[in-house]
């Protein structure tokens, strides 16, 4: 009996075996379906904190809030793969609560090194600091965050004064393209651009409120580079449509924004369309800004100076008496820091208000358009004038002209045509 007995006694000395890992963490929540990617689908009920399910989440899962008021989430090291991204997004229902609501407090959504995800179908409202923020980290060489995540179908609300509010906030991240987002009331900025590359911003609203400083609209720091702003429809009141290579918020060692565009906007009764900070290789193209109220666009004393910004095909208006300046620009900037293309300036009073309010800065690459009325309608900017019909951002762009076929078996370009040989 005293093997059996030894037997017994070394089982129980010994130390257990360990647990059995899986692959991946249980879910935190019941997956209530599978999409057509594969991937599993969790759904938020209302008021659910659910930042812990992000450790969970595979590639082509998708997280759906339903409809109704939501409390702010923060979504950390989500990593879903091309082809099957990582979906975060509303449950669609009818008009005015579309989509669910995220009301926010120092926060609202926040997504933390992301990579390959969709953020789509939200509204989210009234915070202190960024409403939707996406942030990422520099790598060891210094690049931001290969992110290629996709942001659609926002709505972001604002009625509460706050000074360091924003609406949409990029930081240390690459590739983030974000389309058809409504901004309604801002205080700092509607859209802030940190440290950031290779991010586009297109087909969005930004609706000022009576109540909200609104003081920029889209603000693209130093240190960014390929940033690209197109389609994007303005509401009346912005205090600055662009800032672009903006210092304020910049890291102290950041280099000038690089690469910039800024194409087919509306900008009505803006204080200014643009100011140009520290900026390089910028072009602002086929843009309408109508009823300026200070200067059609301008360059901080204390900010840099731009190079390599161009303005082309460009429609501005004013009225008598409203603006300042043309440019607002300080002394000792050089002319060729900005080149001129053709663009159409207009206001009845010029050319004779040249001498008070000065001509457009910069160098003429091409004759800017001064005497033809627009004949600017409505909030959209519709020249009905033809001759105003190549500029701003409902023009078309010219056509190439037509290059005549190459005859079957020629070797190089067509015989000039000869007259013909008398009889």
């Amino acid at each position: 009996m005293l093997l059996p007995l030894l037997v017994i006694a070394s089982m129980v000395a010994a130390d257990p075996p360990p647990p059995m890992l899986s692959a991946d963490p249980p879910p935190p929540l019941p997956v209530v379906a599978t999409n057509a990617m594969g991937g599993r689908v969790f759904r938020i009920p209302l008021g659910l904190a659910f930042d812990s399910i992000a450790p969970a989440l595979r590639p082509g899962d998708e997280v759906v809030l339903e409809r109704g008021v939501h409390v702010p989430f923060t979504l950390t090291d989500l990593r879903g793969e091309p082809g099957k991204p990582i979906v975060i997004r509303g449950e669609s229902g009818e008009e005015p609560a579309r989509f669910p609501y995220v009301k926010a407090t120092d926060r609202g959504i926040t997504l933390v090194r992301p990579r390959n995800v969709v953020l789509r179908d939200l509204m989210v409202g009234n915070g202190t600091g960024s409403l939707v923020r996406i942030v990422g980290e520099r790598t060891e060489g210094g690049e931001p965050w290969d992110a290629n995540v996709q942001v659609r179908s926002l709505r972001v609300m604002q009625t509460n004064p706050e000074p360091d509010q924003v609406s949409l906030e990029l930081r240390d991240v690459a590739r983030v393209d974000v389309s058809d987002m409504q901004f309604l009331g801002w205080n700092r900025a509607a859209v802030r651009v940190v440290a950031s590359s290779r991010c586009s911003l297109n087909l969005c609203v930004l609706d000022p409120v009576k109540a909200l400083p609104q003081r920029t609209g889209v603000q693209v720091l130093q240190g960014c580079s390929q940033v690209a702003m197109s389609l994007l429809t303005f509401g009346p009141g912005v205090g600055t449509a662009f800032e672009l290579g903006a210092c304020e918020g910049a890291a102290a060692d950041a280099a000038a924004a690089t690469n910039l565009l800024v194409s087919r906007c509306s900008v009505p009764e803006a204080g200014a369309f643009v100011q140009l900070g520290s900026v390089e290789h910028a072009l602002l193209q086929w843009n309408t800004a109508t009823d300026l109220r200070r200067a059609v666009w301008g360059v901080p004393a204390d900010c840099g100076f731009p190079n390599g910004v161009t303005l082309s095909d460009n429609l501005f208006t004013w009225t008598p008496g409203m603006i300042e300046r043309v440019s607002e620009v300080p002394e000792g900037l050089p002319a060729e820091s900005v080149r001129l293309q053709a663009n159409l300036w207009w206001s009845p009073e010029i050319p004779a208000a040249f001498e008070a309010i000065g001509r457009p800065f910069g160098v003429e690459l091409a004759p800017q358009v001064f005497n033809v009325d627009p004949k600017v309608e409505g909030r959209f900017g519709s020249p009905l004038e033809p001759k105003a019909a190549a500029f701003g951002w409902r023009a078309e762009p010219p056509k190439p002209a037509a290059v005549p076929p190459v005859p079957t078996g020629a070797t190089g370009p067509p015989p000039a045509s000869q007259p013909p040989k008398p009889g």
